[in-house]
């Protein structure tokens, strides 16, 4: 069976990983001021629609649903078959264990995880970064940062129907 990665070109994966010393709420539930590890990985693509996958569509229809509970439209109108997501994330380890925050930004506007519409952009969002993980020559360093944006989606997924349901 061939597989067609046609459907994703213009494939860039990029971090930046720094420290930064401030205030964040521990696993023990008490806010501590002290040392955080930042980092910042960017995914961009651009799409389109192919033989086999319908990249491009599903995008525009994962943002439809999306765009029922929320007026932001993140669709770059310069670019609108582009895919610019950023995972921001700060982790940090005290006596009370690890813990850390991520959010997510989708061609620069903040994507709230708040409504059943929105989590149908995050399991998109999931599925592309699992199609990114399978693109011929990626090396082991992207990968993993591919990996770590879709742990983290997945996390916010699963924090989001533990609290709503």
């Amino acid at each position: 069976m061939e597989v067609s990665f046609t459907g994703l070109s213009n494939i860039y994966v990029g971090r930046k990983i720094f420290p930064q010393i401030g205030s964040y709420i521990s696993k023990d539930g008490n806010i501590k001021i002290g040392n955080k590890v930042c980092s910042s990985i960017k995914l961009k693509c651009k799409l389109s629609d192919d033989g086999i996958y319908k990249d491009l569509t599903d995008f525009k229809n994962a943002l439809a649903k999306a765009a029922k509970s929320n007026k932001e439209n993140y669709i770059d109108p310069t670019n609108p078959d582009v895919v610019d997501l950023t995972m921001n994330r700060w982790e940090a380890v005290d006596r009370a264990g690890y813990t850390s925050a991520s959010w997510f930004t989708l061609n620069g506007k903040n994507i709230p995880l708040q409504s059943d519409e929105h989590l149908g952009l995050f399991t998109y969002i999931a599925k592309l970064t699992r199609r990114l993980l399978q693109t011929p020559g990626m090396t082991e360093p992207r990968k993993e940062c591919v990996k770590t944006v879709n742990s983290a989606i997945q996390d916010e997924a699963v924090k989001y129907l533990e609290l709503s349901y």
